[in-house]
């Protein structure tokens, strides 16, 4: 099997497959890229064609005007799918998702949010190399567990992940496929030699022009799940709603509905998508208002704590002293570490609350390298393995060679290689 095909097969992996349903509807590239690439190549041959003959050009370059022109509206939105869903070390293989299949790496990852809905748990996902944000439906908090620690994502999430729910106007859609058919003319005037190609190419340019500025000043509409709360984007104001501000929040056919704490109620209209026109389906509006629901009570305190562990493993904190110094001090707290399992019991870490340290990518990335480092040399090989594979789930590659830098056994070493970062 080649690498490329060990890449996409999931099987290859090993790993446990998750049932999901997906929302993604843009989806990957090669879906997107199919129509204008069949475009782009109609025009660039006949312009080729056209410069190498040295005559008018050919049908096929307006054809593939034409292809361009339209193509969102062809391509349109991608259906929901019920995939399987296989975890890996940085990595999440998609399959059985049809064009939906592909791979979710940890490093692309530039948002992300978790939330509990009627159905089990919905994790949303914004990625470098997609404009829309991906909607995963999951079963159970184990599978968001699962999922996450792969992507290397905390609890709570991370960044901002915004939903545009702009309508394209029919004005737009109309400009755009009637300038899709006055490509169409002018290819068949100039094939035909009617004497028309003129008056075509005058209102095909103005046409084009309309489109344009129409595309270009349109108001978007959007949703944005922010640290500081949700953030509505709509009739050319910005309203922000802090999330322990707000009480509650319903999905509507046409909105999210939500009551803050002082007990006014605020309504905020969504447009409701179709195939060609854009904007949010209802499923995921229901699944962004569960997003905002669940940022609102982790606001309020709701969800799991880590102070506790927080506290227990503060000892692995780096201060005010040299790394040498500080990887010495952790290799005696392993030392100390495996004289507690001999049965000599002293203030130190146990051993989950290590593992839970390295694999929290909220925690300070000392702090993790430190765990990992006293891991190994408490458990030697096997943690080793284990500590490279959560590694593979950092998102930042510096942070994650922070922490392979840490498990070198020579203190100098390592301490060295620390210093370089």
């Amino acid at each position: 099997m080649s690498n490329r095909t060990r890449l996409l097969d999931p099987a290859a992996k090993g790993g446990p497959r998750l049932r999901a349903r997906l929302h993604d509807p843009s989806g990957p590239f090669l879906a997107r890229a199919v129509l204008p690439g069949i475009a782009l190549i109609a025009i660039a041959t006949n312009a080729w064609w056209w410069r190498e003959d040295g005559g008018p050009p050919g049908i096929g370059l307006f054809v593939g005007l034409a292809l361009l022109t339209v193509a969102s509206l062809l391509r349109g939105r991608n259906r929901p799918q019920n995939v399987d869903l296989v975890p890996a070390d940085g990595a999440v293989h998609v399959a059985n998702a049809g064009v939906l299949r592909q791979v979710i790496r940890a490093r692309r990852i530039r948002a992300a949010s978790t939330a509990r809905t009627a159905r089990g748990a919905c994790l949303a996902l914004v990625r470098s190399d997609r404009a829309s944000p991906l909607l995963v439906e999951l079963q159970s908090d184990a599978d968001v567990i699962a999922i996450c620690d792969a992507l290397g994502i905390g609890h709570a999430g991370f960044g901002e992940i915004t939903w545009e729910h702009t309508r394209a106007p029919r004005e737009l859609i109309v400009s755009q496929i009637a300038l899709a058919l006055l490509w169409l003319a002018s290819g068949a005037a100039l094939a035909s030699s009617f004497d028309v190609e003129g008056h075509i190419a005058v209102a095909t340019l103005v046409l084009t022009v309309f489109y344009l500025v129409a595309q270009r000043i349109r108001e978007r509409k959007t949703l944005t799940l922010s640290p500081a709360g949700l953030c509505v984007r709509a009739e050319w104001r910005r309203d922000v709603y802090p999330y322990h501000q707000i009480r509650d929040v319903r999905a509507r056919d046409d909105g999210i509905e939500m009551t803050l704490e002082s007990g006014a109620v605020r309504f905020v209209p969504v447009d409701v998508t179709s195939h060609f026109t854009g904007g949010l389906t209802a499923a995921e509006l229901a699944l962004v208002a569960d997003q905002v629901r669940s940022a609102s009570l982790r606001a309020h305190g709701h969800g799991p704590s880590r102070d506790g562990a927080a506290a227990r493993v503060d000892v692995l904190r780096r201060r005010d002293e040299p790394a040498s110094a500080w990887l010495g001090r952790l290799d005696t707290l392993a030392a100390t570490l495996t004289h507690e399992a001999a049965g000599y019991r002293q203030a130190v870490p146990a051993r989950d609350d290590l593992w839970g340290a390295l694999r929290d990518p909220e925690a300070d990335i000392e702090v993790r390298a430190a765990a990992a480092r006293v891991l190994v040399r408490v458990d030697g090989d096997d943690a080793r393995k284990r500590v490279r594979a959560v590694a593979a789930s950092v998102r930042v590659a510096s942070d994650a060679d922070h922490i392979l830098a840490a498990l070198d056994p020579d203190t100098e070493v390592a301490a060295t290689k620390l210093r370089r970062r």
